[in-house]
């Protein structure tokens, strides 16, 4: 659902970076697994209730017209993307929904589903002070472009951009 539709009012939306979000998996399947349909029968972490990422796997699910019984969940959900990937890495699961970013840091395969907005919203009046200000301007800046790019799987292009600005 989108900001735009909550009726938000007095608020900006801020690009801080868009992310790529897919399958991390274990060394042992990640030549089978081309994409989410190739999950069935693999061990898969799952995250808690609520989650976003949650949300997104129940729709993988429903858009693969899979059920959870086709596949085995890890005993416990994850609570961080770190905890997931985590998880694959100790040989405790075979695949997670996941970041890149957290692929990367625990040297697993990735397979990319789709680029996510991750952005800021912020109150219209908060938007226009100096901290935040100074905040967007960091964003821009080429410390935190270069972390980005180590931390691999983020696009800091259109970091500080307005995208919506509420009534």
């Amino acid at each position: 659902r989108s900001v735009a539709a909550r009726g938000l009012r007095d608020c900006v939306l801020v690009g801080w970076a868009k992310r790529a979000r897919g399958l991390i998996l274990a060394p042992e399947v990640a030549d089978r697994v081309a994409g989410f349909g190739d999950l069935r029968g693999l061990r898969v972490v799952m995250r808690q209730p609520g989650a976003g990422a949650a949300a997104l796997f129940d729709r993988l699910l429903d858009e693969h017209g899979f059920t959870p019984s086709d596949l085995r969940p890890y005993d416990a959900p994850a609570r961080t993307e770190s905890d997931a990937a985590a998880a694959v890495a100790a040989g405790e699961a075979e695949a997670a929904l996941g970041i890149e970013a957290m692929a990367r840091q625990f040297n697993l395969a990735f397979r990319p589903i789709l680029t996510e907005n991750f952005d800021l919203l912020i109150d219209r009046r908060a938007y226009f002070t100096d901290p935040v200000q100074d905040l967007l301007a960091f964003a821009r800046g080429e410390a935190l472009q270069r972390k980005a790019l180590a931390m691999g799987g983020y696009d800091l292009g259109e970091a500080g951009v307005v995208r919506w600005l509420s009534p």
